[in-house]
């Protein structure tokens, strides 16, 4: 799996029916140059549908230094009542970063929006804060407005 949708929803673009959506890739996957990184890269997306076009707003943020901070801090916060299923042992370091590559396109618990206060810096919590600045103060115009969808 090379992504996941972590939400996507209908929301409102200056009274406009719009879509909003955001997607975790593994950064290996798509940033030129990263082979051997555990980092993740957010994209969040708004999208303005006008009749056959549409306008597209992309906001990304991608993780820098050390990976897996906020993973960590809600794995102590809120530790898993068992041990995941698909849990087993590895034989070498390099197994273990290979298998942790294969889960980094994964929905976790913590990539809930209920943990972007306690960690605003991170990618995740980036994107939705410009996400919800766009929604607040971007303008249609009249123009724009004619031809989007009429909220449902």
């Amino acid at each position: 799996m090379d992504r996941v949708v972590l939400s996507f929803d209908e929301v409102r673009l200056d009274g406009c029916r719009a879509f909003r959506g955001i997607f975790k890739f593994p950064a290996i996957k798509c940033v030129p140059g990263w082979t051997n990184n555990l980092a993740v890269y957010i994209v969040g997306m708004i999208a303005l549908p006008l009749g056959d076009s549409f306008i597209m707003i992309n906001t990304e943020a991608v993780e820098r230094g050390t990976t897996g901070a906020r993973e960590a801090v809600v794995g102590v916060l809120q530790p898993p009542a068992r041990e995941p299923s698909d849990a087993r042992s590895t034989a070498t370091m390099e197994e273990y970063f290979a298998r942790v590559r294969d889960c980094l396109a994964r929905q976790l618990p913590s990539d809930a929006e209920e943990f972007d206060r306690l960690l605003p810096h991170h990618p995740l919590s980036a994107v939705r804060r410009l996400q919800r600045h766009v929604l607040a103060s971007a303008h249609v115009s009249p123009e724009m407005r004619g031809r989007a969808l009429r909220p449902a």
